[in-house]
């Protein structure tokens, strides 16, 4: 990739981890050109089975982590200011506030 200095390309070459996001899609460029090879060159069905485990690997990225992410920030973010709205409404001494701050405590760190 033009945009990688030498010095990380060096790094990167030895093995070393990737340091920010260009630097990852060398390496997962690098590697993907290393399988490419291997299979006995460019063909439409390795070009199309890459371009397959690629988009796979992006939906089991979304899967494990981003959509629990997601769905973590929604709980502390979007729940907590709609219940607290609701209760501000109901009125603070009710019985649910309890129950709302013992399962907020289960889904927050």
């Amino acid at each position: 990739m033009p945009y990688i200095k030498s010095e990380a390309r060096s790094r990167l070459d030895a093995g070393a981890a990737p340091d920010n996001v260009g630097e990852l899609n060398d390496v997962l460029s690098k590697q993907v050109d290393e399988y490419l090879k291997r299979k006995g060159g460019v063909s439409y069905t390795e070009l199309n089975a890459v371009i397959s485990v690629l988009a796979c690997a992006k939906l089991e990225l979304y899967r494990r982590i981003a959509a629990p992410y997601e769905n973590q920030k929604v709980i502390e973010n979007y729940a907590k200011k709609t219940m607290l709205r609701v209760f501000n409404i109901i009125g603070r001494e009710h019985p649910l506030l309890a129950q709302y701050r013992a399962h907020l405590k289960r889904y927050t760190h």
